[in-house]
């Protein structure tokens, strides 16, 4: 279980949001039920979200590449976004390291330095909601239209507002010109409407129980948006 959410994290390298949001979301029930607390799962999944600044094809490429280039133009350094970026990737050595950290965190299921609480998380059980007739395409379809339209979405939105800005065309800059965040909120958007017409349409959960649960997802969300709102 932590291999696979290391994995899974470390394939979602084009974003950062996307990364949390997906893998996160994705592997929170499998390492609970295999006893990977919250504090590791939480760890991984933070942690690998900044393989986005080290990877050319990614929404931070870009924005990387842009400061770098504005400051060689200040001393008159003659050279492009790209080969700034790729110049800059040897002296990461914070990402580097805590990715293999999070390997070997992964592998070993062990902390380095300070040890956290590896107690999983259970829900209380009024508080658990038990569906009838689920199979794995109730997991399996969200979880595509979501990986999906974020990346669609990204790429599509890019292409089309970097033809429109007139600037030269490269995976860099294609991805940053994307607004992360909306296409994001699309497609989890997009994924909620999928999972609930699915359990509505197989009779998964009872009447009311979809509410219900929606309700609870935006209440657990509420401390996040405001940690990152105070950011």
């Amino acid at each position: 279980a932590r291999m696979a959410t290391w994995s899974l994290s470390f394939g979602l390298f084009f974003d950062d949001y996307a990364n949390v949001l997906i893998s996160g979301t994705s592997m929170r029930s499998v390492t609970d039920r295999n006893h990977v607390s919250p504090a590791m799962l939480a760890y991984m999944v933070d942690v690998l979200a900044v393989l986005a600044s080290v990877m050319l094809v990614s929404t931070w490429a870009a924005f990387e590449g842009s400061l770098m280039a504005d400051a060689a133009r200040s001393i008159h350094l003659p050279s492009n976004m790209t080969s700034l970026f790729l110049q800059a990737t040897p002296f990461h050595f914070y990402t580097f390291l805590a990715v293999f950290l999070t390997l070997l965190v992964a592998w070993g299921g062990k902390w380095f330095g300070r040890s956290f609480d590896n107690r999983t998380y259970r829900p209380a059980a009024e508080s658990r909601i038990k569906g009838k007739n689920a199979r794995f395409i109730h997991v399996l379809a969200p979880f595509l239209t979501l990986l999906g339209a974020a990346t669609l979405g990204l790429f599509g939105s890019g292409y089309y507002f970097l033809r429109k800005s007139g600037q030269p065309f490269s995976l860099m800059n294609l991805l940053g010109h994307a607004p992360t965040m909306h296409v994001l909120l699309a497609s989890a958007l997009s994924a909620l409407t999928v999972a609930v017409y699915l359990l509505k349409r197989d009779r998964v959960l009872g009447r009311g129980t979809v509410r219900v649960s929606f309700h609870r997802g935006i209440l657990s969300m509420i401390s996040i948006g405001m940690v990152i709102l105070l950011a």
